[in-house]
C-alpha cells in the first residue's frame, strides 16, 4: 500500500486561540518620590498633633537624662538614644502601608531634628 498524495502533505494547525500582547506596565516612580509624595498628603492637623505627643515625651526624657547626669561633669556629653518601634509593614517599595509609615517617620526625624 502507497501513501496517497493527500496523506502526504503535512498542514501545522493553526493554535485554537489567539495570543493576547501583553500591556506595557508603566514604570513607577522612585521609591523616594514615591514617599515624599506621601510625605506631602499628611493631614497637618494629626501630624501637629503627633508632634506635640513626642515633644512632650523628648522633653522629658531629657530632664531625666539631665536629673542623672546632675552629679556628673557639667561638660560630659549626653549621649541621646530613642528606641523606634517599626511595625514590620513589608517592604516600602511594594507595600502601601510601610510606605506611609517610612513617610511618617522620616518627616518626624526631619521635624524633630533627630
Amino acid at each position: 500500500m502507497t501513501p496517497t498524495i493527500d496523506t502526504e502533505i503535512w498542514l501545522p494547525s493553526s493554535p485554537s486561540r489567539q495570543r493576547k500582547t501583553r500591556k506595557q506596565r508603566q514604570q513607577k516612580p522612585p521609591l523616594f518620590s514615591r514617599v515624599q509624595f506621601v510625605q506631602d498628603k499628611l493631614d497637618l492637623t494629626w501630624f501637629n498633633s503627633c508632634i506635640r505627643i513626642l515633644e512632650k515625651y523628648f522633653e522629658s526624657r531629657i530632664l531625666e537624662i539631665s536629673e542623672e547626669n546632675s552629679g556628673q561633669k557639667k561638660n560630659a556629653r549626653q549621649k541621646k538614644e530613642y528606641n523606634v518601634t517599626c511595625l514590620g509593614l513589608g517592604s516600602p517599595e511594594t507595600s502601601d502601608n510601610a510606605r506611609a509609615q517610612l513617610a511618617f517617620l522620616l518627616k518626624v526625624c526631619d521635624t524633630l531634628k533627630i
